[in-house]
């Protein structure tokens, strides 16, 4: 609010310094003054605002009461360091946090989240972000479990399967990336042809997340980890729709819903 009790806006409070700028001769010393002014005024504009600040302050200060203090043997331990079970690959969407769909705990799980929970195949330059965070899991962190988990509504899987057949590309990054499942698209396709387009992007969903799952094995120490039956992949589906989760092995053969 201004000092008036009106409510002040963003554009008002910029026309409002061009025409003190315009008229001052002083401009620096009263320019740095007037945009403190601003700047705390704008801060307490609506006080419906969301403000992203005191959302940050309000959630550690809820996460440190309720969790940090009440489980210091937890919290010293991991301090010491880290020896999670699980490597997941979740997709960067809002609504699927792996930690809080399946409850886990600091320490459990090492996650890795971007757009359509893809793995890309092994290239140590073009994909060596994704690379490095597997490498790191396998050979140093030593989990036990690589699990990719798709979700239901995903945007990524819907840009993939509405990329036209001549590969036009409308984004910079977006289509490159889930590129990566092209093949998911392609068998989606070919054996369910009849399907309406919603239905063919959750078979994708899934399709996608075997997909990653062949990828995961183009990594040889992956590769050679599963061999020496030191670690299991697995592949996950989540729908927030219906409420329910999937879980299959690595031959594809899924389970019967867990929830």
């Amino acid at each position: 609010m201004a000092s008036n009790g009106k409510p002040i806006h963003i554009d008002d409070a910029i026309n409002g310094l061009k025409k003190l700028l315009s008229e001052k001769e002083d401009l620096q010393t009263v320019a740095v003054a007037k945009i403190k002014q601003l700047t705390a005024e704008l801060e307490g504009v609506d006080a419906g605002e969301f403000n992203a600040v005191e959302r940050i302050h309000d959630g550690f200060a809820r996460f440190k009461k309720e969790k940090y203090e009440t489980n210091p043997t937890l919290y010293g331990e991991l301090a010491k360091g880290q020896s999670p079970k699980f490597l997941v690959f979740a997709c960067a969407d809002s609504r699927v946090c792996p930690s809080h769909i399946l409850d886990f705990q600091p320490g459990e799980a090492f996650v890795v989240r971007n757009i359509a929970n893809m793995v890309p195949p092994y290239d140590t330059i073009k994909h060596s972000g994704a690379g490095a965070a597997i490498e790191y899991a396998v050979l140093y962190l030593k989990v036990e479990n690589i699990v990719v988990i798709g979700h239901s509504c995903c945007g990524g899987i819907k840009g993939l399967m509405s990329i036209p057949d001549d590969g036009t590309e409308a984004s910079d990054f977006i289509e490159q990336w889930v590129k990566i499942g092209l093949a998911a698209k392609s068998k989606v396709k070919a054996d369910c042809s009849d399907l309406e387009y919603s239905d063919l992007c959750t078979k994708c969903e899934k399709e996608a997340v075997n997909v990653s799952l062949g990828n995961l094995l183009t990594y040889p120490f992956v590769r050679e980890a599963v061999v020496n039956k030191k670690l299991s992949l697995k592949g996950g589906h989540y729908d927030f729709v219906n409420g329910s989760f999937d879980l299959w092995n690595l031959d594809f053969g899924f389970s019967s819903s867990l929830i």
